[in-house]
C-alpha cells in the first residue's frame, strides 16, 4: 500500500506510509489483508491482556473471494472474510485506475458522504 486517503463532510486526511497491506488479484479472484489506520501494534508478550490482544486484532482487515472488472469499476464479492458481516453474500464496488504500477481504488458511499482511496503500488 502507497497511499490512503479518507473524506467525510467534516473531515479529511492522507495517509502517505500506511501500515501494511497486501491486495492478491489473480484471474478471477482476489485477497485482501492489511492493517486499518491504527499506527504500529505493539508486540505481544506474556502479560499481554486479553483486551489488548483483541485492539491489535480489530484493525486487521482481511477478506477473499471472486472480483470483476467492467469498465473502470471494479466489483468484490468477499466468500470468506475475518468479518462476518463482510459474508453476507453482497457485492461492494469500488472506482478503479491502472496506470503502469500503480492501482487506485476509490470507494464512495451511496449518499456521497465518505470516500476512500487506496493507492497500491504493484510489487512482483
Amino acid at each position: 500500500m502507497a497511499e490512503r486517503s479518507y473524506t467525510t463532510p467534516d473531515t479529511s486526511w492522507t495517509n502517505t506510509s500506511p501500515e501494511p497491506g497486501q491486495y492478491f488479484f489473480g484471474e478471477r479472484y482476489f485477497s485482501v489483508q492489511e492493517i486499518r489506520e491504527s499506527g504500529p501494534r505493539t508486540l505481544f508478550t506474556p502479560e499481554t491482556a486479553d483486551l489488548e490482544r483483541l485492539a491489535a486484532f480489530d484493525v486487521f482487515h482481511a477478506h477473499s473471494g471472486t472480483y470483476e472488472i467492467d469498465g473502470t469499476t471494479l466489483t468484490i464479492r468477499p466468500t470468506l472474510a475475518k468479518s462476518p458481516n463482510s459474508m453476507d453474500g453482497s457485492a461492494y464496488r469500488y472506482a478503479y485506475d491502472l496506470t503502469g504500477d500503480r492501482l487506485t481504488i476509490t470507494r464512495t458511499t451511496t449518499d456521497g458522504s465518505e470516500t476512500r482511496v487506496t493507492i497500491l503500488s504493484r510489487i512482483e
